[in-house]
């Protein structure tokens, strides 16, 4: 297995800026889940079958493991983020177009970081929705959104890196 060049991938003012929206994103989802749940009923819907329709109920207390499980992703994005010549890259990884293919990719995980914090971020707008008003439906539009919201960081990220090869 042939490793990548080390070469240093400087980041951007903006690069910076995404970094902090996505944590911004983490506090004010923790934010919100802990200024609703004092309103919550002790029962909230848990689970949702494919046809969005309540199949598993617990306490509300649930709702707190959605912002953690969202941390834990964004500190492991973060940490990944360091070590861009650890990956997989859809072209070959040359000293001559290394650190643009490794600031590609360290964007890609900012942006991703962002999309996963809004994807848990609907997940419990939809959850304290459905808590709140008895709603026995998700609707059939959650999941083709939620799809997207994860999905496009990535899809941006290969066809950028491959039309720079």
């Amino acid at each position: 297995m042939k490793s990548s060049p080390s070469i240093p991938a400087p980041d951007t003012f903006t690069d910076h800026l995404t970094g902090w929206i996505g944590w911004g994103l983490l506090a004010t989802l923790w934010g919100f889940v802990a200024y609703t749940y004092p309103s919550l009923p002790e029962t909230i819907p848990t689970h949702f079958n494919l046809a969005g329709v309540p199949d598993g109920w617990g306490s509300r207390a649930t709702l707190w493991a959605l912002p953690g499980v969202a941390t834990l992703i964004c500190i492991l994005l973060t940490v990944l983020s360091y070590f861009p010549q650890s990956f997989n890259y859809p072209v070959p990884i040359t000293p001559d177009n290394a650190a643009r293919q490794y600031r590609y990719v360290t964007q890609m995980l900012r942006h991703l970081k962002i999309a996963i914090v809004l994807l848990f971020g609907l997940i419990v707008v939809t959850l304290i929705h459905a808590g709140r008003t008895g709603t026995d439906s998700l609707g059939l539009w959650l999941l083709p959104i939620l799809l997207v919201i994860v999905l496009a960081p990535v899809v941006g990220y290969m066809i950028r890196a491959a039309r720079r090869r």
